[in-house]
């Protein structure tokens, strides 16, 4: 059943990372939560992350500035250790309640992006404040890309709250989250914190998801992006709601 699990998580989550340039984290914990053990489902949304952005940055070479990408980095470098100071503590119960409570709550938000005007004028005129949440929204995603990969989701929010276009949020969240992600992986394999199970993991997930991003990112690239998304954030608000059912009733048993 794990590598059913494993399999499927990897697929849909490259299919969705290759279609909208980020979350691949988001999709692949909704399935994975339930058979692997925290610290290794982080590990390998970290690993598929990575991978999956390589190979839609190969395929879609983004183009970005390093202006404005430099507060988001800034931001998301400070956030990383703490991120990694959080992962040993957590309880499995907890932690689906955690992940499946940021989908439920931000994805029907990132939902309504599209409706939401952009952030007031008077933060969009004034750079200093402006680069300062963007700091913000690059430590969240830091932090929260230590604890599960989740290193996009608030950056997004933010970049689609403040009206960024399509394509240079892509590109800043591919360059960002590919960063983050790097540097995670990196601390947790010096911290001696990736198993020799995870190690054999590496290569199903490899496997399973270089497809889907292929064929996700030649959608993006042909076909209309917006409906693609809200259909994923649709099934991913549906999947956080599943993760919380079943960490409150974990919880509750342990009560």
């Amino acid at each position: 059943m794990e590598l059913a699990w494993l399999i499927v998580g990897a697929a849909c989550a490259g299919l969705v990372q290759g279609i909208s340039g980020f979350a691949f984290s988001m999709v692949a914990l909704s399935f994975w939560v339930w058979s692997l053990p925290p610290q290794s489902a982080t590990v390998m949304a970290l690993f598929g992350s990575i991978l999956g952005q390589l190979i839609s940055i190969w395929l879609a070479p983004p183009q970005f500035r390093w202006r404005q990408l430099l507060p988001f980095m800034l931001g998301g470098l400070a956030g990383l250790p703490l991120g990694m100071a959080v992962l040993p503590h957590l309880n499995p119960a907890w932690f689906k309640l955690v992940v499946g409570g940021l989908l439920l709550g931000l994805c029907p938000l990132l939902l309504l992006g599209g409706k939401l005007p952009a952030a007031g004028d008077h933060i969009l005129r004034q750079p200093r404040v402006r680069w300062w949440l963007d700091v913000l929204a690059g430590l969240c995603g830091g932090v929260m890309g230590a604890i599960g990969g989740l290193s996009g989701v608030i950056p997004a929010f933010w970049c689609t709250l403040c009206g960024m276009g399509k394509e240079r949020q892509r590109a800043t969240m591919q360059i960002f989250n590919l960063s983050i992600l790097c540097i995670a992986l990196f601390g947790y394999l010096a911290q001696g914190n990736i198993s020799a199970d995870d190690w054999g993991r590496f290569p199903i997930v490899a496997i399973a998801l270089i497809l889907p991003t292929w064929y996700g990112t030649r959608l993006y690239l042909r076909m209309d992006q917006a409906r693609f998304r809200r259909l994923i954030l649709c099934l991913l608000t549906l999947s956080g709601l599943a993760m919380v059912l079943a960490g409150g009733q974990q919880i509750g048993f342990s009560l």
